[in-house]
């Protein structure tokens, strides 16, 4: 029987089967995903939690990989940070020698101390930090939000942030407001998503529904998978490995028509700027809310849009297109990943050495290189720390890992390239 897998949002790393189950390519920008496979930075082991679904996952080392300035705490970056326009000035975590966590701005300065334990990026105008083994919210300021009380506290979406507290081996899972008001429901676990259109993906007993901000179900758990909404629409799979998608209402509005792939964790990413990447016939197209193909399948494997451009796959190379389907950077990487804030990561072919000596650089849309060819930006089917540190740009910093005096190490750099942090 197949295992019913959800993921929650976020930035997971995990593999995606291209042409709907051909081996292919494998993405760092999924929202959607598991996260069986948990690595982190060599010489860091421990027991820790899993700052994406508050499941305690044991952290294991990677014996191939040592990084200076490495950080035994798992980051994520919530999809809020791209794109979010209310947190200027932008406010970025940094860690020091101390193993401390403080924050800078954009010039590199030290603007709030280094005095956490961890500390996440800002997203809705709050970030996650954690004190002693539990987990609070600050705001812009350093103000704290929320007193670190908890198991687990994860990033704001609409207004709400997912909890997990422990009470002897048993968690309790629920929602707390910047106010501090917090409410549990029995059937909240680590299957439990954020809110997207007012609406949150829980599971209960395997199969998938919606509840509303109150914790009320309001489209019952009746999907063998289902996904967040965007756009007014969430993907959902049913028992025959096919996916449609349904409204807020829990109609289905796209049959259950589009390929699935669950076995290899194949993702579908719901609606942006209209459109959605879907599969028929082991090729990916685009199909507007109505599901009418925008362009037709014919690529081995599609992203959704973000920034205005879609990554696909074409003959083995990666490119990326606009709304209407013309290239805009003609298929060309042997690697890259969708565009956040205007820049993305990129690895041309014929470089056999990059797992050691980088090879990766970001890119801007008319596809130059910003940088040298000296990031690094892994692939596979884990969670990585490396991948999770490699957010590309977030306002006019990029947090990435770069081979600087033969040594990789975790930096800022500014849009020149320039290392504002290390």
């Amino acid at each position: 029987m197949k295992t019913k897998i959800f993921v929650i949002i976020m930035l997971f790393l995990l593999l995606v089967q291209a042409g709907c189950g051909k081996t292919g390519h494998e993405s760092g920008t999924d929202t959607t995903g598991s996260r069986a496979d948990t690595t982190d930075i060599q010489g860091n082991t421990a027991g820790k939690d899993n700052h994406v679904t508050g499941s305690r996952t044991e952290i294991k080392d990677s014996p191939e990989t040592t990084i200076e300035n490495s950080t035994p705490v798992a980051q994520t970056t919530p999809e809020a940070v791209h794109g979010n326009t209310q947190e200027k000035p932008y406010l970025y975590p940094v860690r020091n020698n101390e193993d401390k966590w403080g924050y800078i701005n954009s010039e590199g300065e030290v603007v709030i101390d280094f005095i956490y334990d961890y500390a996440g990026f800002f997203a809705d105008g709050t970030a996650v930090i954690s004190l002693n083994g539990r987990y609070g919210v600050i705001d812009l300021e350093g103000n704290t939000v929320i007193k670190p009380q908890y198991d687990y506290i994860g990033y704001f979406s609409e207004g709400l942030a997912r909890i997990v507290q422990y009470d002897a081996d048993t968690a309790r899972h629920g929602f707390i407001d910047k106010d501090g008001n917090v409410f549990y429901k029995d059937y909240f676990n680590n299957n439990t998503g954020d809110f997207h259109d007012g609406l949150a993906v829980f599971e209960k007993d395997l199969n998938f529904g919606y509840v509303d901000k109150n914790g009320n179900i309001v489209i019952q758990p009746e999907y063998f998978m289902a996904y967040d909404f965007s756009e007014g629409l969430a993907a959902v799979a049913n028992e025959d490995d096919k996916h449609g998608f349904i409204d807020k209402n829990g109609n289905l509005v796209i049959p259950f028509k589009f390929e699935h792939n669950l076995e290899g964790t194949y993702l579908y990413q719901g609606f942006s700027d209209g459109l959605a990447a879907v599969c028929m016939d082991g090729k990916f197209g685009y199909i507007n809310t109505k599901g009418d193909f925008v362009i037709e399948p014919r690529y081995d494997y599609a992203e959704r849009f973000s920034d205005g451009l879609a990554l696909v796959i074409a003959d083995g190379l990666y490119g990326y297109i606009d709304r209407s389907g013309n290239y805009v950077i003609e298929p060309k990487f042997a690697h890259a990943s969708s565009f956040q804030n205007d820049f993305a990561f990129a690895r041309m072919p014929g470089n056999t050495d990059y797992i050691e000596t980088g090879g990766y650089a970001l890119i801007n849309k008319a596809g130059d290189f910003i940088t040298g060819e000296n990031l690094f930006y892994e692939q596979g089917g884990g969670y990585t720390f490396i991948l999770e540190w490699s957010t590309g740009f977030v306002g006019e910093l990029a947090r990435v890992v770069m081979m600087v005096d033969n040594s990789p190490k975790f930096v800022y750099i500014n849009k020149n390239g320039d290392i504002i942090w290390e």
